[in-house]
């Protein structure tokens, strides 16, 4: 007795033992299951007004302004449901690409439909590997010369950014952090609430205190060790913006190397903190580890004192008037 199948399975042949038919409507389900999410229509109308203010709940005004300019190159991607073009991006910009469709995607509420075509494309949301990013450093090293030379170079051009730069050094915060951190010092010392934030009997800027700013989404920092001089000569300053100070750079012909400014202080702690220490520092851990530590008086007074050997040997190195080999970051 013959038997017909539906056209739309005699291609869907099933493993040795299973009934080919049945095979091939559980593959058809899960198909449907992924063409059952809601799709951005053809013709999609991209409201970029509501959606600058959908990222900016969810971004800092920076990242959120990134992902918008990434989102208006690439959204066609998105819309005529064609990824190919990202398989021939270099990791970081496929990474920075995903994430902002992947932001669109929600917005138009056709996310999970988005994950899909990810899938059909192959496309994996990939890091660059440690080991290319230590031959990427050295390369950097070689040919621009070390980061305190960097910092010495911006301080003789733009003097009136020294303070700011020794306090990113040694401090070890992101560059949007640090700004952040230095404005609202000066912010606080004006109206006299610097004790808000600055815990003078530690000598620590408890920027936990401080959610929205400093606890972000997938960026956090909770503590820095600053001494009280700093803090002092800090409130006595202008507030700087992030483009104010990486124009400034780029107009004297210098070559901006903010976050490098942070891996400095990373690979100099080494000589004085454990690498534990050193992700406690800048944030690389969870808030639980975080409060378990933080509120443990030995253990604070103890890091306390070898972050300080730390701080004041950047600090000397950075007031060396030739940057010496022990001072080579």
């Amino acid at each position: 007795m013959s038997r017909t199948l539906n056209p739309r399975l005699n291609c869907l042949a099933g493993p040795t033992g299973i009934e080919p038919a049945a095979y091939g409507l559980r593959v058809l389900a899960m198909a449907n299951t992924h063409a059952s999410a809601p799709k951005p229509r053809p013709q999609e109308t991209i409201d970029f007004e509501k959606y600058a203010e959908f990222l900016a709940h969810s971004h800092g005004r920076r990242t959120a302004r990134e992902i918008l300019s990434y989102t208006k190159q690439f959204a066609p991607c998105l819309i005529t449901s064609d990824l190919s073009l990202l398989n021939t991006f270099a990791i970081n910009k496929k990474r920075h690409v995903l994430a902002a469709l992947a932001n669109l995607s929600r917005f138009l509420g056709c996310y999970e439909y988005y994950r899909s075509l990810i899938r059909n494309y192959g496309l994996k949301w990939e890091s660059a590997k440690t080991e290319d990013l230590i031959l990427a450093g050295l390369a950097k090293t070689e040919t621009d010369g070390s980061v305190f030379e960097w910092i010495k170079m911006v301080q003789t051009k733009l003097p009136h950014f020294g303070t700011f730069l020794e306090f990113h050094a040694i401090s070890g915060l992101r560059f949007v952090e640090a700004l952040s951190s230095y404005n609202l010092i000066i912010e606080l010392a004006e109206t006299q609430k610097l004790n808000q934030y600055y815990n003078i009997e530690k000598e620590i800027l408890e920027h936990f205190r401080f959610k929205k700013m400093f606890l972000r989404r997938n960026k956090k920092v909770f503590i820095s060790f600053v001494p009280k001089g700093m803090i002092d000569e800090i409130s006595k300053s202008e507030r700087i913006t992030f483009d104010q100070i990486r124009n400034q750079v780029k107009r004297r012909g210098i070559k901006p190397r903010f976050s490098d400014v942070r891996e400095l202080f990373a690979t100099f702690a080494t000589r004085y903190l454990s690498v534990p220490e050193i992700d406690f520092l800048q944030g690389r851990v969870s808030a639980s580890v975080f409060m378990r530590h933080y509120f443990t008086a030995a253990l604070i007074v103890d890091l306390k004192n070898r972050a300080f050997q730390c701080v004041d040997a950047l600090k000397a190195c950075l007031n060396k008037e030739t940057v010496q080999i022990e001072c080579t970051a």
